[in-house]
């Protein structure tokens, strides 16, 4: 309002002005004068309206990126939790869904450089810093089973460019064993054992601990992308397979961490099974003819071990299903070629695949076979219109779970074989004790008998002698009698 007074009150001015002016001005002059006047006027109320719109606009945009960061830091808070928490916050949704992860293969949470204490047979985990309290209603994990390990130094070496004084970074790298949460506070949990596969590490920590929620799980790419980050190379970039060797031999599969003599068939072949993941067949064979002290020439997988890539050179004939079927105790949550097994995991949909899209199919279905039924699966070439790509390695990974619960049932049973054995040898051993007290007892009396034997020969030598004497006496009154017999015979005459 007080522009338009102010602009008011000027045109009147002005036109009073040009009123005198006119008297002696052409009308022309006037006319211009009035023109440049109402031209300047726009031009001000324009500038003004510009200046007042940008200033709107800065105002909207600087609110708007608060507004954003603000959500932006809400969402992480909805999704994570407070950022300084060791553990997921019960408002957030990784709380939330907690239940579901439970059940879902993967690491699950995982709470790293605890410091570890003995508490007799117990062990006291301190946190690095204090979880926060979540409530009555908060997720927690007394009587929840946890997987330990041991942390030690990274064995990754240092890239190039990398702080000499940066200390490594610490990571799992033994297994301990299971524990159950007995009991917790913000600060610590007290770990009861479960599972125990080094007790020495366990009664004695020597290191920090790291608590996995979930058994974790063997992938194809940890050896790949650790070995991408101590190398800084691009995600598409091509890895030199001897230096990822030495990367390997330096680190991961180091002769003295899997215990294998280095110069040996068996450590060359663990060395090949993981340098050659996802390598094609052609290209390994290359690097194993330039290698001039390789024990091994040739690299020869098993059927299950090679895969083969193919090219659509058409849309496919048929859809196929996404997701695998399959025994979670013996096949994993996962089959190798990363297709879910455990049904909470599956997309539930099929797919038909497009012309110039890439598969992967596992050479004995590329190849075709024969059913226990009798029913013939043929190549999958000659079902579909695809063109060969190349052929390639795919390392069998360890389903580490199923190896725990394997290794748990073998100690059992190996227990139960030991107290049966136990047993046995007892009755053994009091069926040896009656054996030897008898035995002890047969001695004594062949000892007694050997002594009867020995009195009863010197008895039958006495008799003997005394017997000879007789005899001899009795010869000698035999022959005296004759005698005597012979001399009354001569007196009768």
């Amino acid at each position: 309002m007080i522009s338009i007074a102010v602009v008011s009150i000027v045109f009147i001015a002005l036109c009073v002005c040009v009123y005198f002016a006119s008297q002696s001005w052409h009308w022309v002059n006037v006319l211009f004068l009035m023109l440049t006047f109402i031209a300047g006027l726009a031009a001000t109320i324009g500038l003004a309206q510009v200046g007042s719109l940008r200033y709107k606009q800065q105002k909207a945009a600087l609110d708007a990126e608060q507004r954003a960061e603000r959500l932006v830091s809400q969402a992480n808070l909805q999704v994570s939790g407070d950022i300084d928490s060791t553990t997921y916050s019960q408002d957030s949704l990784r709380g939330v869904s907690q239940e579901l992860a439970l059940v879902m293969a993967g690491r699950g949470r995982v709470w790293s450089r605890g410091s570890v204490t003995a508490d007799g047979d117990n062990i006291i985990f301190k946190f690095p810093s204090a979880r926060p309290n979540s409530g009555e209603n908060g997720v927690k994990l007394e009587n929840v089973v946890l997987f330990a390990f041991a942390e030690g130094v990274a064995p990754v070496p240092k890239g190039d460019g990398d702080n000499a004084n940066t200390p490594p970074p610490r990571v799992p790298i033994g297994y301990i064993g299971s524990v159950r949460v007995i009991e917790e506070t913000p600060e610590s949990l007290k770990l009861a054992p479960e599972f125990i596969t080094d007790p020495e590490q366990y009664t004695d920590p020597t290191t920090t601990w790291s608590l996995f929620e979930k058994m974790p799980l063997d992938r194809h790419d940890t050896v790949q992308n650790a070995f991408r980050r101590v190398a800084k190379l691009d995600e598409d970039a091509e890895i030199d397979l001897s230096e990822l060797r030495k990367f390997l031999q330096n680190g991961l599969l180091n002769p003295d961490r899997v215990g294998i003599e280095p110069n040996t068939r068996e450590y060359e072949e663990l060395l090949d099974r993981y340098t050659f993941d996802g390598v094609p067949l052609g290209t390994i064979q290359n690097w194993i003819d330039a290698q001039p002290n390789r024990i091994v020439t040739k690299f020869e997988p098993a059927p299950e071990e090679i895969f083969v890539r193919y090219r659509f050179t058409g849309k496919s004939r048929k859809s196929y299903q996404v997701d695998s079927e399959g025994n979670l105790a013996t096949d994993g949550p996962f089959t190798a070629t990363g297709l879910a097994v455990e049904s909470s995991l599956h997309l539930g949909k099929e797919v038909q695949f497009e012309e110039d899209n890439v598969v992967s199919v596992d050479s004995v279905n590329a190849a075709g076979y024969s059913r226990s039924d009798g029913t013939q699966v043929p190549p999958f070439p000659s079902t579909e219109p695809v063109e060969e790509i190349e052929r390639y390695y795919v390392r069998p990974l360890r389903d580490y779970p199923y190896l725990l619960a394997s290794t748990t049932d073998a100690s059992t049973k190996i227990e139960e074989e030991t107290t049966r054995r136990q047993k046995s040898n007892e009755v053994q051993t009091a069926t040896l004790r009656d054996t030897q007290a008898q035995i002890a007892e047969r001695t004594k009396l062949t000892a007694a008998l050997e002594s009867d034997q020995k009195n009863l020969r010197t008895d039958q030598q006495v008799v003997t002698e005394v017997l000879e004497t007789k005899t001899s006496a009795v010869e000698q009154l035999i022959q005296k009698i004759d005698g005597i017999q012979s001399q009354l015979n001569a007196i009768s005459r």
